[in-house]
Formats: structure tokens, sequence, C-alpha cells
């Protein structure tokens, strides 16, 4: 029998900019059980605590302008809105909140003073589990299904059978060769 859930939303990739978008949209629902983080791997963050040689590079300090003219055109118009959305400062706020601080390095990279990424990890954690946002780990997305007046079908990997349903999906992935196409 297949399992079917109910989630606003659903994030697609469990790094940091997948727990991260998970936190802002529970924070923004504000209702128990409403978004859904699914993972590929065992755990979350794995690439993180590679980050920075363990010490994890959480971001650069420089001005906005000049992280963004490091870009080539067509990926400052893609990058502009999300680091401005989320600046640097705002990003060290997020943990700084959970009282762990960082310090500035050469040419603007930024560590926290732990210099070890699962200080970083373990807040995104702590966040998700305060928001009660569900995390399915091992979970592969087979595919996306979208039917008129209908909502998101998400179908998980086969060995567990499972659907859910959501009005909106983000995705976060590092690095993929998969294309994802939702059908209609």
């Amino acid at each position: 029998m297949k399992k079917m859930k109910n989630y606003k939303v659903a994030i697609v990739g469990g790094g940091p900019a997948g727990m991260i978008a998970a936190i802002s949209a529970a924070k923004e629902i504000k209702t128990p059980y409403k978004v859904v983080l699914i993972e590929k791997n065992e755990k979350l963050g794995k690439k993180l605590l590679l980050t920075g040689g363990g010490r994890c590079n959480i971001t650069n300090l420089s001005p906005i302008k000049k992280l963004i003219n490091q870009f080539r055109k067509e990926d400052k118009l893609f990058l502009k809105h999300s680091i401005y959305n989320l600046n640097n400062h705002d990003l060290l706020n997020i943990f700084r909140n959970k009282g762990l601080e960082f310090k500035e390095e050469e040419n603007g990279r930024c560590f926290p003073t732990t210099e070890d990424s699962n200080s970083v990890l373990s807040i995104l954690k702590e966040y998700l589990e305060e928001l009660n946002i569900e995390v399915l780990l091992n979970f592969h997305v087979k595919s996306i299904i979208k039917k008129e007046n209908e909502r998101l079908k998400i179908k998980l990997n086969e060995k567990v059978n499972e659907t859910i349903e959501e009005k909106t999906i983000y995705f976060a992935l590092a690095q993929t060769k998969k294309i994802f196409s939702v059908k209609k």
C-alpha cells in the first residue's frame, strides 16, 4: 500500500542551502510539520563537514558588490537576488543567535571560532528540530508529477514506495547529473 503525506513545502537537498531553505520556509509557514527536507545521503550536510578543511569556510565577508562582481554575468543575475536576500552578515546571525562566533581570515574568508564544521551543522540540525521540519534521509526523488488542479507529487525511491504531496518544491542541489522535469 502506498503511503501519502501532505506538506506545504518540500526541499530537495540536505546540504547547507537546503537546510537554510527549510528553516526559512518553516519560519514563514509557522505551522508544525508542514515542511519536509529530502536528502539522498544517510546524513545531512555531508559536504559541509569537508569545507575549509573541516573548519567550514561559511561565507566571505567582502562587500556584496565585490563578491557578485567575481561571477560571470549570467551567474551574477542568478545569484544576486539570493545574496541580497540572505547576505553574509544575516547568515552569520543565524548562528550567532545560537552562540557560535566567527573570525575573519585572509581575503575575507570567515570561519567559526571553534574551527570545526560540526558546530555549524549541529546548529542547523537544532533549528530543523525546533521548527518541526521532517527530515527524510536516504530518499531519492524518482519523479515529480503535476496534474491540472492538483498539488505537486514527489515519488520517492521504490524501496519505501512513498509519495508526498506539496504546494511548493525547492531544489537545493550541490551537484547532480540528474535533471528533473515536472510531468503534467
